[in-house]
């Protein structure tokens, strides 16, 4: 193909303009342009890499991660308990004190066992009318407090400490 002599010819007049310097300024801007787009592409891939290193750490960060993933440090079984130290309180300490001369303490060189059989814990309830029965010479009062709930009341305080039946 060959060249267009219209443009040859545009561009031999355009060179050719008694301006000095024209042809260098030209070719400055030219270069200065140049390397502005050379330095945006450069500044663009270096950010589309830090854009996506930023992105890959912040989904594979450690809260993000299946715990199976993620490194735990070892647990060492420990052989003690840790227990906090502080001071108690006064009313928490127990003491003793020596027992004076005239106090005692006895002791018993045996005890009584009872045996039961398997038809000892058999009881048979009782009526209200065959509970005062039982305790008929002494003046006594029943009272209820609640609906499966009652108090056998003695008017004699003596009573109270128990009595022999006949």
């Amino acid at each position: 193909m060959n060249p267009d002599p219209d443009k040859e010819r545009l561009l031999a007049e355009v060179f050719a303009e008694p301006t000095p310097g024209l042809r260098e300024a030209a070719l400055a801007e030219t270069l200065r342009l140049a390397g502005g787009r050379r330095l945006r592409r450069r500044l663009q891939r270096t950010g589309a890499a830090l854009l996506v290193a930023a992105l890959a750490a912040w989904l594979w960060r450690p809260q993000a991660l299946p715990p199976s993933l993620v490194r735990q440090p070892p647990v060492v079984p420990r052989n003690y308990e840790l227990v906090p130290n502080a001071a108690f309180p006064a009313s928490a300490l127990v003491s003793s004190v020596p027992l004076a001369a005239e106090q005692t303490v006895g002791s018993h060189d045996g005890v009584d066992i009872v045996h039961t059989t398997a038809s000892s814990g058999r009881f048979e309830a009782i009526t209200d009318d065959q509970l005062l029965a039982l305790v008929a010479p002494r003046p006594a009062a029943l009272v209820r407090v609640g609906p499966a709930f009652e108090h056998l009341i003695f008017l004699n305080p003596e009573d109270e400490k128990g009595f022999p039946l006949n």
